[in-house]
């Protein structure tokens, strides 16, 4: 891979930088990410009351879609870390910003409790398909939301320490172009700054030891979110593999989102700093992981294919059948087929706008793939795909979309003096 100094320097003088920090966002964007949360907030109410299956299984895809983009965006920046890839060090706040959704995102499984009667089916009907009761020491409403409640603490907990010391070296800089809350905000992540240098080797060294502990609880804890809240649903379905096909999704649809974030970015906020091969560099990580993917989906597919148990096959068969049918070939082409076939290309990977295009249809496809993956197991009568799931995730949306411009026009989405920057290409940044 060929690096230049743009793959691990600060790209820009810090003044440049420090200039796209808005400290308050736009008054239009604000309005239309409010008004689409508050239009999905009324329509889930309205879905509630006209259809409750519905609206709490546009609940679940959603919570899943979102809460697994954020950890995995946070966790783009200690992979980095952990491989050493200076080429992407300059790219992970933007990633990182997702992160800014996990507090919504524990609020929101919260409530999911009100709505477990009309998810999970072994509640009412505690039996497996094989005629035996299902591990009542596992399978219950109050061990389900305790197990997550906590897992998912640890997990958002190590998300918000890693942002807070990947972003603290910058804080005094930033601190001077802001006001309110934002500049409380970020006064109180500078607290008892030394020097620059000293707060980068100090970071650096935290961050050391912080990434293999996210990456670590990313991978277990939402591998434990996989079998709750998805293999569940389909009681007495086995899959080894899928645990991995869950988690390994969530972490391309975080690529797929930094590569759309990071060109909108460019687009609108001129934060045009990356060099043409950090963009490639984006584009062939994205193209690595769309095939790994597929072989995750292959290798769970063939051997219930060829093995014909039913109790493997409960879960294949279902969406292998019609009316799913279209739709698991649907998001099949969007995350694999048509990526395939476009990311072959160079000029594709180096464009940001060509990239940017291949990443909207990789989340699109991931969000079906999401909606494919829970709803056939709870719901008998055709796809339920109308308002109720538009106007859900809508909101779902637009509560992503007010976290994230919160976090953009309060912190560098470039980083100034980031100890994940810092350090000799050489000997990586610890």
């Amino acid at each position: 891979m060929v690096e230049t100094t743009h793959s691990y320097e600060s790209p820009a003088e810090p003044h440049e930088i420090l200039a796209r920090v808005p400290g308050r966002i736009s008054g239009r964007l604000l309005a239309a990410l409010g008004a689409s949360a508050g239009i999905g907030a009324l329509g889930f109410v309205l879905g509630v009351i006209a259809a409750p299956q519905r609206a709490w299984q546009a609940y679940l895809v959603n919570f899943l879609f979102f809460s697994g983009l954020a950890a995995a965006g946070v966790l783009f920046g200690a992979a980095m870390q952990l491989a050493k890839g200076h080429w992407g060090k300059s790219m992970h706040r933007i990633a990182q910003g997702f992160g800014a959704f996990l507090p919504i995102s524990y609020v929101l499984f919260l409530l999911l409790y009100l709505g477990h009667g009309q998810i999970f089916p072994w509640i009412d009907n505690p039996v497996n398909f094989e005629g035996h009761p299902l591990p009542a020491a596992w399978f219950n409403v109050g061990g389900l939301f305790a197990r997550g409640a906590l897992f998912l603490a640890v997990l958002y907990v190590l998300c918000f320490a890693f942002m807070y010391y990947s972003l603290r070296p910058d804080m005094p800089a930033a601190a001077k172009r802001l006001s309110g809350w934002r500049r409380r905000l970020v006064d109180w992540m500078g607290r008892d700054y030394g020097s620059v240098d000293t707060e980068a080797a100090r970071s650096r060294r935290v961050l050391g030891r912080l990434a293999p502990l996210l990456a670590l609880a990313y991978v277990v804890i939402l591998s434990g979110m996989a079998v709750d809240l998805v293999m569940s649903l389909t009681p007495g379905w086995l899959s080894v593999l899928f645990p991995a096909y869950f988690f390994i999704g969530s972490w391309l649809s975080a690529l797929a989102g930094l590569a759309l974030m990071a060109a909108l970015l460019r687009k609108h906020m001129q934060l045009d700093y990356f060099a043409p091969n950090q963009w490639h560099d984006l584009g062939k990580l994205v193209f690595a992981f769309c095939i790994f993917w597929a072989y995750l989906w292959f290798s769970q597919f063939l051997p219930i294919w060829y093995g014909n148990l039913p109790r493997e096959t409960l879960f294949i068969e279902t969406r292998m059948r019609a009316p799913w049918q279209g739709l698991s070939i649907v998001f099949f082409a969007c995350i694999f087929l048509l990526p395939f076939l476009l990311l072959i290309w160079q000029k594709v990977k180096m464009a940001p706008a060509y990239l940017a295009s291949v990443a909207g249809l990789i989340l699109f496809g991931f969000w079906l793939e999401r909606f494919n993956t829970v709803v056939p197991s709870i719901w008998a009568d055709g796809v339920p795909l109308g308002w109720i799931e538009l106007v859900v995730t809508l909101g779902f949306l637009g509560v992503f979309g007010v976290c994230y411009a919160l976090y953009a026009s309060t912190f560098p989405l470039i980083p100034l003096a980031d100890s994940i920057i810092v350090g000799s290409p050489r000997k990586g940044p610890y």
